[in-house]
């Protein structure tokens, strides 16, 4: 099916007996993601809690696939290696008001190692799921990649390669 991106803007469920599944897997909380066929909301009977909120959002326009990545918006495939994507521009300033998303190919367990990391917290944010990708080296990539910058600071950027083991640093996929 084509792939949309949801934005959970709100998640209070009961852990463990409620929840929601995007496409088979257990949303975590407050996170940007892609959806391809599904969405289910499951609850017992027994507490209550404040519930969820998910708006769907037109992906960014621009989409590239190379190697392990496939990405949405403007992000940037490195051409000198097709194991690694970068930010816009990288490794000149990236712009404001900039979003991507990238989604890693499942057919084989990935790892991420973060290459280079230069952005302007705590606005611009670079995030697996709903955690920021600031220290993943050998981090496994459970989740869609999603990059975001403000209107305000803009600084170098980042690099993020995919590998196929710990520390692989990307060199399993040459070109």
């Amino acid at each position: 099916g084509e792939t949309r991106c949801l934005e959970v803007l709100r998640y209070d469920v009961e852990p463990s007996y409620d929840g929601v599944r995007i496409d088979g897997a257990q949303a975590l909380g407050l996170e940007t993601t892609t959806i391809t066929h599904r969405l289910e909301w499951s609850s017992d009977d027994s507490n209550v809690a404040g519930g969820w909120k998910i708006c769907a959002r037109a992906l960014p326009l621009t989409t590239e696939s190379s190697g392990p990545w496939t990405v949405f918006g403007p992000c940037e495939l490195d051409t000198s290696d097709r194991n690694c994507v970068t930010s816009p521009n990288f490794p000149a300033r990236y712009s404001n008001d900039e979003e991507c998303i990238m989604v890693v190919r499942s057919d084989t367990t990935r790892y991420v190692d973060l290459v280079e990391y230069d952005v302007a917290p705590p606005h611009d944010t670079l995030l697996m799921g709903s955690e920021p990708v600031m220290d993943a080296q050998g981090r496994e990539i459970n989740d869609t990649i999603a990059w975001r910058s403000d209107k305000s600071q803009r600084a170098g950027g980042w690099k993020l390669c995919a590998a196929e083991s710990i520390g692989g640093g990307g060199a399993w996929l040459s070109a």
